[in-house]
């Protein structure tokens, strides 16, 4: 018996051409049919959404365009530091507008006494807003710090008084009521308030010195003369004394404002 015929045949593995070429049609067939079916998808959602659909996926476009835009030319800009529109030294009102310019698109925080308050973001032109900024009684310490996509920063601060009290307001002479003589032309009024203050009397300014002393040589006239006494500091706060004299001789009541 030859050897070779008493070793086990093995099968030999039978590759069918056509049945491989099925595999890869039908694999073809499937993803026409995805996108077959995809195309519909697409058509349908036009269909029932119309041009606003298609107005959306613009605005998106547009939109991601423009913020990268926006990132790439706030990185590309230096950071400038803030410049504070100049505010009062002494205001009476409880609330204030803050405004400024810095470098353009960037972060601006608003920083009052050590405490952040407001975040707002400069426009195109560098400019920012912030609207009824509420003051505390006294000093207030205002800071404002500009920051770009690299967390860089810059900064600047100023300083503003919230103020409400009226100024003291004294008048030394004359008293209230005090008669002069026939033919008397001025009288000299004098007092004292706080320094740094403006004082009229009637229409005319009195010079205050730095101890807020203050004298005016006042034309009179014959008859009853009227004095309006009025002191107003710095913030705007205005404190007021009236009292009259009178000149002896005949003539009407009158106001001193020549």
């Amino acid at each position: 018996m030859n050897m070779k015929d008493s070793k086990t045949r093995l099968p030999v593995p039978q590759y069918s051409y056509r049945q491989n070429i099925k595999k890869e049609d039908r694999e073809v067939y499937r993803r026409i049919a995805l996108i077959i079916t995809a195309f519909f998808v697409i058509l349908l959602i036009l269909w029932f959404m119309g041009t606003n659909f298609i107005n959306a996926l613009g605005l998106l476009s547009r939109g991601t365009t423009q913020s990268n835009q926006n990132n790439t030319q706030d990185s590309d800009l230096p950071l400038l530091a803030p410049e504070i529109e100049k505010l009062p030294e002494s205001i009476n009102l409880d609330t204030i507008t803050i405004s400024g310019q810095t470098t353009s698109e960037v972060k601006v925080k608003l920083i009052l006494n050590t405490k952040e308050i407001d975040q707002v973001k400069a426009d195109s032109t560098g400019a920012f807003v912030f609207e009824k900024v509420k003051l505390i009684e006294g000093l207030n310490l205002i800071k404002i710090v500009a920051e770009n996509s690299k967390d860089e920063k810059e900064e600047s601060s100023t300083t503003i008084n919230l103020d409400k009290t009226k100024p003291n307001l004294f008048i030394n002479n004359p008293s209230d009521g005090t008669i002069y003589p026939v033919n008397t032309k001025t009288i000299n009024v004098s007092g004292t308030t706080e320094p740094n203050t403006v004082v009229h009397v009637n229409s005319f300014q009195a010079v205050v010195d730095q101890k807020g002393s203050f004298s005016l040589n006042l034309p009179v006239t014959a008859g009853v003369n009227s004095l309006d006494f009025s002191s107003v500091d710095a913030a705007g706060n205005v404190n007021n004394i009236k009292l009259s004299i009178s000149v002896e001789g005949s003539a009407e009541p009158s106001d001193v404002s020549q």
